[in-house]
């Protein structure tokens, strides 16, 4: 993916957030770009303040849902593969149709933060 996009990805009941596909990696300006959904997962949880940071990324998937998924119990839809190309999805790029982020965790083991 060479192209800056923007995903939406919501987790629990919590807000829609965005990440984009474009990232400055060092001081150089050396531009890397998120190509599947393993990556998206990656930057969902190196986000400061994610509730996901400590959790395996191995218990984390990612689900094609809408805004009314207020919790991880209303996901029907089957994980997307990590392999998936996010140039390959329809789903996500507004808030109102996010991807919902699952973990596969007991709830007393991450945080609450709401991120």
């Amino acid at each position: 993916m060479s192209d800056n996009r923007t995903f939406w990805v919501k987790y629990r009941e919590y807000r829609p957030v965005k990440i984009k596909t474009q990232f400055i990696v060092d001081k150089t300006g050396r531009v890397e770009y998120l190509s599947d959904v393993a990556d998206l997962i990656e930057a969902y949880q190196s986000r400061r303040g994610s509730s996901l940071a400590n959790v395996d990324s191995g218990l984390i998937s990612v689900h094609i849902g809408n805004n009314n998924d207020l919790i991880i119990g209303n996901i029907s839809e089957p994980a997307l593969p990590g392999s998936t190309l996010l140039n390959s999805l329809t789903a996500g790029i507004t808030e109102d149709t996010p991807l919902i982020i699952k973990a596969n965790v007991d709830d007393m083991e991450v945080d609450k933060k709401g991120t």
